[in-house]
């Protein structure tokens, strides 16, 4: 099966106070959306075939695309991030409504 694989790497916006990092998590997640759109409009991608996997912050910056970008077909949170989105609505952090399937891998 022939895939296509791209890594964001966010690590300046990381690296940060984890207060900023953790905001910054909208803004990527939104970037990330932004490209989603990008290949279905110019390469006739389906947003059913694209699975996100996000580690940490990631998770929820997955979480934020998926919310942009209705119709993704799954993400994957590896140790979602708990300080400042644990107890938050569901529009803040990874959320099961954020893709088709949404699973979350804790280790």
């Amino acid at each position: 099966e022939d895939v296509n694989c791209f890594c964001v790497s966010w690590r300046r916006g990381a690296l940060c106070q984890y207060t900023q990092a953790s905001n910054n998590v909208r803004v990527v997640g939104a970037e990330i959306a932004y490209f989603v759109n990008v290949l279905m409009d110019d390469y006739g991608y389906s947003p059913a075939d694209v699975h996100i996997i996000g580690h940490s912050l990631g998770a929820h910056a997955a979480g934020e695309a998926g919310r942009r970008r209705p119709g993704i077909g799954r993400i994957t949170g590896l140790d979602p991030a708990q300080p400042y989105f644990q107890g938050t609505p569901a529009e803040v952090r990874l959320d099961k409504s954020d893709a088709d399937f949404v699973d979350v891998i804790h280790t």
